[in-house]
Formats: C-alpha cells, sequence, structure tokens
C-alpha cells in the first residue's frame, strides 16, 4: 500500500526487547511498515507532510496502542457452530461437528470464516492461523470461499487446510466390541484421497500465496494419528518442494498419547522430526500430554507450540505444560481454537493461559508477567503465522499490524499501568481502530471493509440451515457418542506417567 499515517499522543506499548511504554508516544507508519517510535513531540519525519492527502493523522489521546494479536490456531468452520456443544470430551466433540459440518457450500464456507474476522478484528486481533477442515474432502471453490472471506475483511491470515486420511474408527484407542457394527458403519474402511489433498492444496499456493502481502499458505494435516504413513512422507515432500510450513494438531488427549508410542520409538514428535516435518516453519497446537522427551524434540526443532487454554478446559484436554515449555526455551503461542469452544477475545485467553500457568507453579517468582503474555499472544503468535522477527512488536521495521484501546472504558480506568491492565482487565471491547499493514481495518468499533450486519443476518440464516439439513448424521452421531465416551474413560483410568488433570483438588 501507500501513503503515510501518523499515530499521535498515544501510550504505546511497545513490547520490544525493554519492553518499553512511551506514554505519551507516536508511531509513524509508511507503506505499512513503522518507520519511527518515539515520545510525542520528538518524532519529526521527514518524508511526512501533514496537510497531505495521503497522510492520516489519528489523535490517540486516551488511547492505548498495542500491536495487533495473532490468534494462532482456529478453524473457521465453527462459525456457524456456536452455542452447538456442552459437556464433551474431544473425542466426543469430533464426532458431533464431523456430522454437523458435514457438505458445506461454499457461501457457508465464507460465512463461517467472516463471522471469526468479524468478533477478532473488532477486538484488537490482526493475525489468524486458520486450521481449517472441509469434511468429507476439500474442494477448491471451498477454499477459495473462505481465503476470499480473510481478503475481504482485510485480516493477515495463514491458512492450513486440515486433512487427515485415516477413518475415525483407526485414529481413536478402540477395543473390538466397544462399537457395534451397525453403529461402526462408516467410521472405518476406505481412506480419503490424498492426491485430492494435495491438488487442493497446490490450487490455493498458486492462487492465494501472498494475495495482498496478508495471506498465507501452511500445510495442515490433521494430527499424526489421522494420518497414514504414506500422507505424512507425501506432506515432507510436499513441504521441502514448495518450502512452507506445517501446522498440526498435537498430542491435545490422553487418547492421543496412548496412541503415539506404538507409531514411533519416540512418539508422535519423534516421528515428524523424522520425517522433517519439524522445524522453525512448524507449529503444534494444543501439546497438552507432551512427555519430557516431546518438549526435548521440539525444543532441538525450533518448533512453536500454540497454546489454546480455553479450548483444552471446555473439552477436558487438560491443563498444557506452559512452564516446561517456556523453560525450554520452546516459543508458545495462543489461541482461542473454533468458536464452538468458545469466543474469540484473545485477552480473555492471553489471561488465562497467565493464570492457568501459575496453578501449576507453587513459586510466584518463576510466573511469566504481562508482558511475556502479551508477548506470547503477538511476536509468538506471528512466528507460527511465518512472520518471526518481522511482526508483533512496535519499533522501526516492523509490519504496521496495530490495535487503539480506548483508555476511558472501564477496565482500563484509572489507568495506572498499560501492559497490566491490558492483560488482566481488558478482552477487547475497548478496541476503537485496527490497522493491518499500515491500513484502518476497524474504526470508531466498525469494520472498514465488510457490512458486518448484512453478514451476520446471512450467517444465522446459514447456521440454522446446516442444522437442518444435517439433522439425521448428528442424530446418528449422539447413538455413537456413548460408546466413543466409554472408551476415553477407560483411558482416562489409565496410569500412563504424565498427569495433566487437575482432579487431585
Amino acid at each position: 500500500m501507500s501513503g503515510s499515517i501518523w499515530i499521535k499522543n498515544a501510550a504505546v506499548v511497545t513490547l520490544d526487547a525493554a519492553r518499553r511504554v512511551i506514554d505519551p508516544g507516536d508511531v509513524v507508519i509508511e507503506d505499512g511498515r513503522i518507520v519511527a517510535v518515539g515520545p510525542s513531540g520528538e518524532i519529526r519525519p521527514d518524508n511526512i507532510d501533514p496537510g497531505s492527502e495521503t497522510t492520516e493523522i489519528i489523535d490517540a489521546r486516551e488511547r492505548i496502542l498495542l500491536p495487533g494479536l495473532v490468534n494462532a490456531h482456529i478453524h473457521s468452520y465453527a462459525g456457524l457452530l456456536k452455542g452447538t456443544v456442552d459437556r464433551t470430551c474431544l473425542d466426543v466433540f469430533m464426532l458431533y461437528v464431523t456430522a454437523a459440518s458435514a457438505e458445506r457450500r461454499p457461501r457457508d464456507a465464507y460465512l463461517s470464516a467472516m463471522i471469526g474476522c468479524i468478533e477478532m478484528l473488532k477486538t484488537g486481533t490482526t493475525g489468524v492461523l486458520d486450521h481449517c477442515p472441509n469434511r468429507p474432502l476439500h474442494k477448491p471453490e471451498l477454499l477459495d470461499a473462505e481465503f476470499q472471506a480473510y481478503a475481504d475483511s482485510g485480516m493477515r491470515a495463514a491458512v492450513a487446510p486440515m486433512f487427515g486420511d485415516l477413518p475415525y474408527l483407526d485414529t481413536v484407542p478402540v477395543e473390538p466390541g466397544e462399537m457395534p457394527d451397525d453403529l461402526a458403519e462408516g467410521l472405518r474402511g476406505e481412506r480419503l484421497d490424498r492426491a485430492a489433498y494435495f491438488a487442493a492444496m497446490r490450487h490455493v499456493l498458486g492462487e492465494w500465496q501472498g494475495h495482498e502481502g496478508r495471506l498465507g499458505v501452511l500445510l495442515g494435516v490433521d494430527g499424526v494419528q489421522r494420518c497414514s504413513d504414506d500422507l505424512l512422507r507425501e506432506t515432507a515432500a510436499f513441504a521441502a518442494e514448495h518450502g512452507i510450513g506445517l501446522h498440526s494438531h498435537m498430542l491435545e488427549t490422553k487418547t492421543q498419547m496412548a496412541m503415539a508410542a506404538a507409531r514411533h520409538k519416540d512418539g508422535f514428535t519423534g516421528y515428524l522430526a523424522e520425517l522433517g516435518l519439524l522445524g522453525e516453519k512448524s507449529s503444534l497446537a494444543h501439546f497438552v500430554w507432551a512427555s519430557d522427551r516431546d518438549i526435548e524434540i521440539v525444543r532441538e526443532a525450533g518448533a512453536t507450540v500454540v497454546h489454546a487454554p480455553a479450548s483444552n478446559l471446555f473439552t477436558g484436554a487438560g491443563i498444557a505444560p506452559v512452564q516446561k515449555l517456556r523453560r525450554a526455551g520452546i516459543p508458545v503461542a495462543v489461541s482461542s481454537d473454533g468458536v464452538n469452544t468458545g469466543n474469540m477475545l484473545m485477552l480473555e485467553k492471553t489471561r488465562l493461559a497467565a493464570m492457568l500457568a501459575r496453578a501449576t507453579e507453587p513459586d510466584y517468582k518463576n510466573w511469566f508477567d504481562a508482558g511475556d503474555a502479551l508477548e506470547m499472544a503477538t511476536a509468538n503468535g506471528a512466528r507460527a503465522l511465518g512472520y518471526g522477527g518481522a511482526l508483533g512488536r512496535i519499533e522501526p521495521g516492523q509490519i504496521a499490524d496495530l490495535a487503539l484501546y480506548d483508555t476511558r472504558s472501564l477496565q482500563l480506568q484509572p489507568r495506572i499501568d498499560p501492559m497490566r491492565q491490558l492483560c488482566f482487565y481488558e478482552s477487547g471491547y475497548a478496541v476503537d481502530t485496527v490497522l493491518v499493514g499500515g491500513e484502518v481495518m476497524v474504526r470508531d468499533g466498525r469494520l472498514t471493509q465488510v457490512d458486518e450486519d448484512t453478514l451476520l443476518g446471512e450467517a444465522n440464516e446459514a447456521a440454522q440451515r446446516l442444522l437442518r439439513d444435517n439433522a439425521g448424521s448428528i442424530d446418528l452421531a449422539e447413538r455413537r457418542i456413548p460408546h466413543i465416551h466409554a472408551m476415553a474413560q477407560r483411558i482416562i483410568a489409565d496410569p500412563c506417567g504424565v498427569h495433566r488433570f487437575a482432579d487431585g483438588i
């Protein structure tokens, strides 16, 4: 983009190496990047003409300026499934959502993604990693619709089309007889088409990679337990051929951990490392049931772990060992996961991440603070998206993804410490201006690129139609649920040397 923006008189939470808060401070943006940061009155940019039509002056008095938040793991399909599940473990959850989201139309895919864009942008999130499934198979028209939603909203997005080729009953530790044959029909048998997945990946790479400098493509295989050896080997070859990264679920539940040892002597992480699929371009979502050896492997590979604290609690997956990960030097990002496990308010997720970690560490001197938590939700999230070192701080040279928070909101009054108050008090409702790549995407609390009211009305109609259309599949899933629940409880009761539940309280 061209043009300049001069943000004046803000409380600038830089999240730089010194964790400076410049209050009041000015930030100058040219061609989508920050070119100057400093105390108000001391910034004198040579190339800025305040009277020019190509220069916008934003008076940010009574505002806090923060780098845009990054939601490093969502599933955009869930946008039309808000409020459809409750009190269910992940293995049961998967039965339901697979049924409820089947055979979507391209417009459904567009609306689902846009639901997330609206909520995230309006609450200060400028970047997202979408681990998007389209069941039963990815189709180019569905993926195009999802990418188009991100392009239309102006959001920065890395899209990782999610895929696994194994049938459901091959991906969970079900024993013979735990699922009656009549209910098992359709959950085991023929594998999904790997060739169709890689054809879809080639399509989106050609059409969307680098679109307007904001969109990117990652490989998004679902999780090792859901992928054949052939699929993972082809994924490694595809990643090497195209130079793109990988995003995957990893050890989200105890049932997944129970299957890891049979796959490789060093479990799922060791297998991915052996295939060359773990590295600085890799990110792993959840990582709740990681052993010390898993942590060591990920640290050595230089991969990022994406923590989804609210989602892990919602599905009863457990509490991720974030303190251990940080001590090991592993970059940890933050996410909301799909919106069918709760809202997408990233400051709430960041606050929860900080507080949960304190519940696992009795010595308060070892807790991470507000600045550390916000760095997880900004710079570390940017790393997962593929922008490591270029995004997530307010300093010269950084991409200008930024959000202004109105300090007149109740949560920010009285204003004492902007960094602590954003992390521990604010949820995102005080956001009034959002920039992505130096372009204003939210002004006075409203999106500038899309008609959000019309889209939300259309999304309500689409959500009701999908539930009606999939009623038969949902009913079948509900009849299967007791058997998967029994399996999950059997695995949870089995000691395994790793414990991530709070059931000792």
